[in-house]
């Protein structure tokens, strides 16, 4: 078995560049749209862009539009008229979406194959959170009291009955497709978890406590060890580290309501709120669940009304270490940490793999192997440098067989000397599998 540090690009970005930017110190930028948005339940980000749509002003509507990286313009691409309540987004070009509307007559859920060209309407979820995808199985979706196993186009009931309406967070297991996590009780005075193991059809019970209102909830994405929810009332976390066998109240310094395990950041959890005293937004980090954090707001806007009124969405981007937050009224805005050079300290966490990177160092030329000769469900190989950046693609189309970088960019340029990532990329865009390769010239 090959063992040796697993470092994330972030993580392998911060080993390596030495002295820098403290996380702390660097600022969020601002993306736009211009208009802005009330409540953006359809906020969705992959390789290429984000989407984004709201679900409020059904009158005169909103639409569902995208900002794509390369072009770095916003664009309506369809909906106009329409209130967007939830968008899943998944395929090597965005091909594959899946849109929860409301015309101000009835909702409505649609699918498209063609990166939004044509539509067509697909069985409404019974349900009124926005749909969400299981990052190990792209075919099962789960929507509040409903769930799908054939990536939306039929939904079917779960045995949660309509009186846990109004629940705020679901999180899929992202290693195991069956489970997922559910919290209920928004406007009632007894908060709620659930759990599922069998892909939404049949929830548990596993926390009750009364006058608790429970809002986003995670799982920990490189292990699925431990899941964090929170409390924006009472400004707490909940954890637990047995699949909600037990949990553990933390305190936060703010008003937590969105949480986020992102695919790169191992072990660490991003809490999205507002500052205790009201008056602006504010991006927490914890790598210890809870026991300490450190606030990364720089450059986030003032609240302009008391933060109840007001809403948060948190996304990562799947491959790169960059965040995106979702801010009622003024828009989206844009963290970049590739720069960032320290991140207190933090120790780097052992695992397994089953990628291997030889010769190392080279001159030149790397095979890429995988051990025993095992098959790893992948939709690329990236080659990333220690800022994060793609620098080519390899085609992994013939899993479990080994494969050759020549020591090239996209353009066909020699790279220069430097450690460089290799990053299996899974069918569902995030990372898997990964090794680091020196390339001395």
């Amino acid at each position: 078995m090959v063992t040796r540090k697993t470092y994330t690009v972030l993580g392998l970005a911060l080993l390596l560049i030495g002295a820098g930017p403290s996380l702390a110190d660097v600022p969020w930028e601002y993306v736009g749209p211009e208009m802005g948005f009330t409540y953006a339940d359809a906020f969705f980000v992959t390789e290429q862009a984000l989407y984004i749509g709201q679900s409020e002003e059904i009158d005169t509507g909103f639409g569902l539009y995208r900002y794509g990286f390369d072009e770095g313009e916003w664009d309506l691409i369809g909906f106009d008229g329409y209130a967007i309540f939830g968008i899943v987004v998944w395929g090597e070009s965005d091909e594959n979406i899946l849109l929860r509307t409301w015309d101000g007559s009835g909702s409505g859920t649609w699918r498209s194959t063609d990166s939004g060209v044509s539509w067509v309407q697909t069985g409404n979820p019974l349900s009124g959170l926005p749909a969400l995808q299981s990052p190990a199985d792209t075919s099962r979706m789960i929507s509040e009291t409903s769930y799908s196993t054939d990536s939306g186009w039929t939904w079917n009931e779960s045995n949660l009955t309509w009186y846990l309406y109004g629940g705020r967070g679901q999180a899929y297991d992202p290693s195991n497709g069956s489970v997922a996590y559910y919290t209920a009780g928004l406007g009632d005075e007894t908060s709620r978890i659930y759990r599922t193991t069998n892909g939404g059809a049949i929830w548990s019970q596993v926390w009750l406590e009364g006058f608790n209102q429970m809002q986003g909830i995670d799982v920990e994405w490189d292990k699925g060890a431990h899941v964090m929810t929170c409390n924006d009332i009472q400004s707490r976390v909940l954890i637990t580290s047995d699949a909600g066998q037990n949990w553990t109240w933390r305190p936060s310094p703010f008003h937590p309501r969105e949480v986020l395990s992102p695919p790169w950041a191992a072990s660490c959890f991003f809490v999205a709120g507002s500052a205790a005293d009201e008056t602006t937004y504010e991006v927490w980090w914890t790598s210890d669940l809870g026991d300490t954090w450190t606030s990364y707001s720089v450059g986030l806007p003032i609240l302009p009304g008391p933060y109840w009124n007001n809403w948060i969405r948190i996304q990562a981007h799947p491959t790169e270490p960059i965040l995106f937050v979702a801010l009622e009224p003024t828009g989206v805005w844009r963290l970049d940490l590739s720069a960032v050079s320290a991140i207190d300290g933090e120790e780097l966490d052992l695992a397994e793999t089953r990628l291997a990177a030889y010769p190392n160092p080279s001159s030149g030329s790397v095979t890429i192997a995988f051990q025993d000769n095992s098959s790893l469900p992948m939709r690329s190989i990236r080659v990333v440098d220690v800022m994060g950046r793609v620098v080519n693609t390899l085609d992994a189309s013939s899993e479990g067989t080994p494969l050759r970088w020549d020591g090239r960019d996209r353009q066909g340029r020699e790279v220069a000397s430097g450690v460089y990532r290799i990053v299996t990329l899974r069918p569902d865009g995030h990372v898997g599998e990964s090794e680091r390769v020196l390339i001395l010239r």
